[in-house]
């Protein structure tokens, strides 16, 4: 009889922001949120590259100050320096996506050195040209070169992939091996600091 081993599962809602947003407005009634106690990480989505980086330090000293998870979505449109510079200007903790990062071995190296976690949305990537095929997603690179990484769904309705969904896709395609699809999963599911 195999033994079954449970893992605790927990949610992260996450505050977040359009790039093109008001930051000073943002900056002063972000912590009317934060105080709720609700949320448990900042992000800022809607378009890279569309602010410098430094634009939203206010918002990420905030974050810092009241102890949320900092991620920021850099890294699927945008080059692998993109994503170290954002991981340097806001000192963050997780990015969303960051699949950039897979063309720059020093890159890799920061991003694992730092035990900076990529949250990696593989339907999005494809769909989106961003990542050619499943085959050739850059997670492959990402993991082989130490980076941490996640599984994700991204816009469920728009790109109709469940998580399993997204396993499969990668396993089917030969991308990751079963071992490195189970560390991710553990990762997934533990959180990223139970596990360094």
């Amino acid at each position: 009889m195999g033994s079954l081993q449970l893992s605790r599962i927990f949610s992260q809602p996450e505050l977040t922001y359009i790039s093109a947003c008001d930051i000073d407005s943002a900056t002063d009634s972000i912590d009317e949120y934060i105080k709720t106690g609700f949320f448990k990480s900042l992000d800022v989505c809607g378009g890279e590259n569309i602010r410098p980086f430094e634009a939203f330090i206010p918002l990420y000293r905030k974050a810092e100050h009241y102890g949320l998870t900092k991620i920021i979505h850099v890294g699927e449109s945008g080059s692998a320096d993109d994503v170290r510079k954002a991981v340097e200007v806001l000192g963050l903790d997780e990015v969303h996506h960051g699949i950039g990062a897979a063309t720059s071995k020093d890159t890799m190296r920061f991003l694992a050195d730092n035990h900076i976690q990529l949250n990696v949305c593989s339907s999005s990537n494809v769909m989106l040209r961003y990542a050619k095929d499943y085959e050739h997603h850059p997670i492959k690179t990402l993991v082989e070169n130490g980076v941490e990484v996640t599984i994700n769904t991204d816009d469920l309705l728009i790109f109709n992939s469940s998580i399993e969904n997204e396993y499969l896709k990668l396993y089917k395609a030969g991308t990751l091996s079963v071992e490195q699809l189970e560390e991710i999963r553990l990762r997934g599911l533990n959180g990223k600091r139970e596990l360094l």
